[in-house]
């Protein structure tokens, strides 16, 4: 039998199959799965309490972008390019820490600002407290984001890029939620909600 180069067994004679009808075209992208930078209607999937650390405990959380995206446009983390962001949807994402100081002194109250933006985008209203240092000044009393009561929640999501600190990966950037807002009109995902948290219930048993 004579030997072939890989070349030659790779496309040619009867030693490939071709597949009947797929083809590939190199010079379309069209709508594959992928995240874009911009602001997007989703819904919380997973918040995941971290290790304390310096008094404070980090959550992480992460989103699915909602089907409402469609018909939005983002950008395109790779090229630049403005496109529809239908291909996000269904598409996984993490966000930035939130951080809750659960004993902040007068001084260090600051430190839950971004726990009470990420309530209050999750359409939480947080109870008002007089200040008893201060009577004409109201504080906000903060509440317990538990994963029963928040997971599904709508929110709006804006997506910037982050750069990849890992040894060999610097100058690599990839998408993270930085920002996040209230969804006015967006809806619980309740039948997904009772799905993510019966596997929050198999992982830990």
């Amino acid at each position: 039998m004579d030997e072939k180069t890989a070349e030659e067994v790779m496309f040619g004679g009867e030693d490939v199959e071709v597949i009947e009808n797929v083809f590939y075209d190199p010079s379309e992208s069209g709508n594959r799965p992928r995240l874009l930078l911009g602001t997007f209607p989703a819904h919380l999937i997973e918040w995941k309490e971290g290790q304390e650390h310096n008094g404070s405990i980090p959550f992480n959380p992460t989103f699915k972008i909602a089907t409402e995206a469609e018909g939005l446009t983002g950008i395109d983390l790779n090229n630049g390019d403005t496109v529809d962001a239908k291909c996000c949807i269904g598409q996984t994402v993490k966000g930035k820490g939130i951080w809750l100081d659960p004993n902040p002194t007068k001084e260090n109250r600051w430190r839950n600002k971004g726990y009470v933006e990420f309530s209050e985008a999750l359409q939480f209203k947080l109870p008002e407290v007089e200040d008893p240092e201060d009577k004409e000044k109201k504080l906000k009393n903060l509440v317990k984001l538990d994963e029963y009561e928040i997971l599904g929640r709508p929110i709006m999501i804006t997506i910037e890029k982050e750069m990849d600190k890992r040894p060999g990966k610097e100058g690599n950037f990839f998408p993270k939620v930085f920002y996040v807002s209230a969804w006015d009109n967006g809806k619980m995902m309740e039948e997904e909600k009772n799905s993510l948290l019966e596997d929050e219930e198999e992982t830990t048993e």
